[in-house]
């Protein structure tokens, strides 16, 4: 288990690390003994009253548990919307402005929350990586402690829609850039010393988009739908060398620290759904950042904003800090061996041979008992890599 988490995340106690190196040095072929002793040192109990039997195992194969940590109620919410300046989207991102409201319902009462809007700019345009307002009579920062809600939705909906735009990204889809930038150096005091991304913050991420980000990594046999401008490779050459969707996500979550984190979009985010026509797309790299962080897509051809922002709202105000990433503490894994359960359910995950890290893709809730079961691999065979487990993906669909 990660030691780097809060305490509440249960590590492995010094007796128990010692029953693990103790079987570490005996041979391959565990006494069933050294098995349960393993097995114990690799358990947490239930913190929440209720139980689950763990897996039955075979010989030279384990089981690791962990207890989900509870629920945090978060009293401080910042949103930032992270928009494509497309002209195409103006509908689009009025509306979204309209069902702030909703969004706001789903708060918990006396939160504090303030919204900031990011324009997917590259370095040609003054706005990549900071906080965005039409005018001088707009705020940067739409605050509830000083503006009524009519006051935020309007603000919000004057600096979302007629924004300045950004050639040099084919209108500005550099959304995986900006935050990036704005997350780093300057930029970051900068928005800090606006008021927005407080410490004691919870965080949400919205981004908007029609298209895929100049920054998205497409699968094999995939190609990107046809740029008549031309602009979107020199931009992928210019700006995402080191920025992807891991990169973003795992910089957002260093920025937060041990504060919830929701990444979520509302992107065109069903491959089989994609209005013809223009540049429509599928949310290549918003999408990828959503299911790489467990977060949250609404699908931009339903329209249904109001509803979406509902979800974005419930879920960033009682974020879990969940476990996402279980450290196997055996050496040489079978793959095909590992499953997942989550409270007694079969669950999806990742594996990752290099690292021997099983990433949940369906962690769970407060207090939810995850029980990891694995086998050595056999004498003579080899380990693999990759996804496996019950499908891959991961993220919530609305």
């Amino acid at each position: 288990m990660k030691a780097s988490h809060s305490k509440s995340y249960g590590t492995l106690s010094t007796a128990a690390a010692m029953v693990v190196m103790g079987v570490a040095l005996q041979a391959c072929e565990l006494t069933d003994q050294a098995k349960q002793a393993i097995n114990n040192a690799l358990t947490v109990e239930s913190q929440g009253g209720g139980t689950v039997d763990p897996p039955d195992t075979q010989p030279s194969c384990f089981n690791q548990r962990l207890v989900q940590p509870e629920e945090q109620i978060a009293s401080d919410v910042d949103i930032l919307f992270v928009t494509d300046t497309s002209g195409s989207l103006d509908q689009e991102r009025a509306a979204i402005a309209d069902g702030i409201d909703a969004f706001v319902a789903e708060l918990p009462a006396q939160t504090s929350y303030r919204v900031g809007v990011m324009l997917a700019h590259g370095d040609n345009s003054t706005w990549s990586g900071k906080l965005y307002r039409r005018s001088s009579s707009n705020a940067y920062v739409l605050n509830s402690d000083t503006m009524t809600s009519a006051q935020i939705r309007t603000q919000l909906r004057n600096n979302l829609t007629g924004s300045a735009t950004d050639w040099s990204t084919d209108g500005g889809e550099a959304g995986l850039y900006s935050l990036s930038y704005g997350l780093t150096g300057p930029r970051l005091q900068s928005i800090k010393q606006q008021g927005f991304l407080r410490d004691e913050a919870a965080l949400a991420v919205v981004f908007i988009s029609d298209e895929n980000d100049i920054c998205a990594r497409y699968p094999a046999g995939v190609q990107r739908v046809f740029d008549p401008e031309y602009l979107e490779l020199p931009a992928f050459t210019q700006y995402c060398g080191n920025v992807t969707h891991e990169s973003t996500v795992n910089l957002v979550k260093s920025v937060k620290g041990d504060k919830p984190v929701l990444i979520s979009g509302i992107v065109y985010s069903d491959r089989d759904h994609v209005p013809s026509g223009g540049e429509n797309e599928y949310g290549w790299g918003y999408m990828d950042a959503i299911q790489y962080a467990l977060g949250i897509a609404v699908n931009m051809a339903n329209g249904h904003f109001d509803q979406g922002l509902a979800s974005i709202g419930q879920l960033v105000s009682r974020s879990l800090t969940l476990i996402t990433e279980i450290t196997l503490a055996r050496p040489e894994i079978d793959p095909a061996s590992i499953h997942v359960y989550v409270d007694g359910v079969e669950s999806t995950f990742q594996y990752q041979s290099l690292t021997n890290v099983v990433r949940l893709l369906q962690p769970g809730h407060a207090q939810s008992i995850v029980d990891v079961n694995y086998c050595l691999v056999p004498a003579g065979g080899g380990t693999g890599g990759g996804c496996t487990g019950v499908g891959c993906g991961g993220g919530i669909g609305v």
